[in-house]
């Protein structure tokens, strides 16, 4: 085995065999070379450009008529077997030798009938112009030419001489001689020698620019919070040091390290202190007898978050569904709307259709969208409710320093309800469902987040959404919610045949609405209440809200509930007129209510009433 250190083989012609310890064999045949490794990946480092025009389908190097010019290393020219053993080859033993020189050398691996073993060690001494054999194997003429002399050569001697230069580089302290022909490249030799190309020029290294190191900052501080335990600097440097990252500044407070651009995983000082714990031990980490943690407060995610589930909870209890629809939507449906104008779309720059290119502005037509499956498929009587994010742009906020000024997101609540309210039932006729319930539905959600009607202002609301509806502001101003029924138009582009009652909440202003608000709990009065009716001759135009307003800002402490059961227009009235029927609830939580307070307190809602609205008693 040509080579140096533990590297030993045998040299022998044709049907001998090469051997090569740790790589594979060499297989001899008539005027072909063929080389078997046993690792073909280490291969391919060793033998550079010629593995990749040589390897075959089964993992050989093909040498086939190549010419090779090589420089042997003087390691190479070891001790030869007795020159005067006349045994066979399969016979001879592997002996050491004195050494031999450069003639004697080639004329005994010319010889097909020797061989000879490496030595295990390399001379200290550098090598002399006498160790430096130049060898070019000829498979046609067979000649080589060493110092004047001419001999002749079989092709596996350039094989041994190349792989004795490429697997076997010297020990150190043993300086290598330099390449043959240091511009020129195995691949580029090849051209040269098989195909009649011409070596134009040096190699050129035409790579990108090399990678940078990674700067990271790394407070010794830092270091010793995120591990748990104060390390010692020297500890540090040391740690860092041998994972190859170079200091680049050193203060009291810290180091500033370069981090070796191969290491892409270590960019930040937190993935440098992973190293340096993984490096310190994990098991070098007491764990400490104190327990660190940090107090968290809810803040008004979580609060949002809580407030929903009651509100869905009390939802589901009366029969609700929750649903769950996307927030992209056909930008068609709010074409020709004014409560939802299509300039106020948040559009899509590439959907993937035409029914998903917008962000929804409102939850109504994901529900009229389920509402539609639903009943198509034979189930019409529904209770829905959804939770989720509207989208608005508005052209007037548009800033080009703020890009998302423009842009404004709202979390809502909506609620459909459709089909009957009753059916199939052997202890109640039919009953369809009614805005009546729908509103009974809205009074709820907001008694259970602590907003009672009469502290709120409610107003008819004319749109082109709800053919009639109601809003639901704060004294404020702010519209906390909105519902009545949906107009027909609306209906039939959704093919939907029965009547759709929707109420809409901004949830948004509703927590802002109740941020000092708490719900508390009384205990039943011991005491009885009292109910007094009045029937009223009021205009037309005249609401019950602005009954129930006046009542209540008359009578704030003894006036518990204010409600109409009868409405009447007709036959024996004025003109214009109609008649109310309202109901008065009075309570003391303290004692029983005698007579002339109760006189009192209706003869001043009576005088209110007549004032304010022109109200006369029947």
């Amino acid at each position: 085995m040509l080579g140096v250190g533990d590297m030993v083989g045998r040299i022998a012609t044709d049907e001998h065999v090469i051997g090569i310890d740790t790589l594979g064999q060499v297989e001899l045949l008539t005027g072909h070379l063929r080389l078997k490794m046993a690792h073909p990946a280490r291969s391919q480092a060793l033998l550079g450009g010629l593995h990749h025009h040589l390897i075959t389908h089964d993992g050989r190097i093909d040498f086939t008529g190549i010419h090779l010019i090589i420089r042997a290393h003087p390691s190479i020219i070891g001790n030869a077997a007795n020159e005067e053993d006349k045994r066979s080859p399969k016979d001879r033993p592997i002996t050491s030798k004195p050494r031999l020189t450069s003639s004697s050398l080639l004329q005994q691996l010319v010889d097909s009938s020797r061989s000879f073993k490496m030595p295990r060690s390399v001379p200290k001494e550098g090598h002399s112009d006498e160790a430096d054999v130049c060898v070019r194997a000829c498979p046609a003429g067979r000649t080589a030419s060493l110092a004047g002399e001419t001999v002749f050569l079989c092709p596996a001697v350039a094989l041994v001489a190349h792989l004795g230069r490429a697997l076997c580089p010297p020990p150190p302290g043993v300086p290598l001689p330099g390449p043959l022909f240091p511009a020129q490249h195995p691949t580029a030799l090849m051209v040269k020698e098989l195909a009649g190309g011409t070596i134009s020029s040096e190699i050129k290294d035409v790579c990108a620019a090399p990678a940078k190191d990674f700067r990271v900052e790394l407070a010794y501080e830092k270091v010793n919070s995120l591990i748990g335990k104060v390390i010692p600097v020297d500890t540090i440097k040391s740690i860092v040091t041998s994972l190859e990252m170079k200091i680049v500044d050193e203060t009291a407070e810290g180091l500033t390290l370069d981090v070796p651009p191969y290491r892409v995983d270590v960019q930040r000082d937190c993935d440098v202190i992973e190293d340096i714990l993984r490096i310190y031990g994990y098991n070098n980490v007491e764990i400490p007898t104190t327990l660190k943690s940090c107090l968290t407060t809810k803040g008004e995610y979580d609060k949002s978050n809580k407030l929903q589930n009651l509100v869905a909870e009390q939802l589901v209890g009366c029969g609700f569904n929750e649903i769950l629809n996307n927030s992209l939507t056909r930008a068609a449906y709010y074409d020709n709307l004014e409560s939802y104008p299509s300039k106020n779309l948040v559009m899509l720059l590439n959907p993937l259709s035409a029914d998903l290119n917008a962000m929804r502005q409102t939850l109504l037509f994901g529900g009229l969208e389920s509402i539609s499956h639903n009943a198509n498929r034979k189930n019409a009587d529904l209770k829905f409710f959804e939770f989720g994010n509207c989208y608005h742009f508005n052209e007037e906020k548009k800033n080009s320093e703020k890009v998302l000024a423009a842009y404004s997101e709202d979390y809502h609540l909506g609620l459909w309800v459709t089909g009957k309210r009753v059916t199939n039932s052997w202890a109640h006729p039919d009953e369809n469902s009614s805005v009546y319930e729908l509103k009974a539905y809205v009074e709820n959600v907001f008694a259970r987040l602590g907003l009672h009607m009469h502290d709120l202002v409610v107003g008819n609301l004319t749109d082109d959404i709800y053919a009639a509806g109601l809003s639901v502001q704060t004294r404020g101003g702010k519209r906390l919610a909105t519902f009545g029924i949906v107009t027909k138009k609306l209906l039939k582009a959704f093919d939907i045949d029965n009547e759709v009652y929707y109420a809409d909440f901004n949830w948004k202003e509703l927590l802002k609405a109740i941020r000092n608000v708490k719900v508390s709990y009384t205990e039943i009065s011991k005491f009885p209440a009292v109910k007094r009716d009045l029937a009223l001759l009021l205009d037309k135009k005249v609401q019950f809200a602005e009954i129930e307003k006046i009542a209540y800002e008359t009578e704030k402490k003894l006036l518990k509930e204010v409600s109409l059961f009868d409405v009447y227009e007709g036959k024996n009235l004025e003109a214009g007129k109609k008649s109310y029927a309202v109901s008065f609830l009075l309570q003391d939580e303290n004692a029983t209510l005698n007579d002339k307070q109760i006189d009192k307190i209706m003869s001043k809602l009576v005088k209110n009433l007549e004032d304010k609205l022109g109200a006369k008693l029947r």
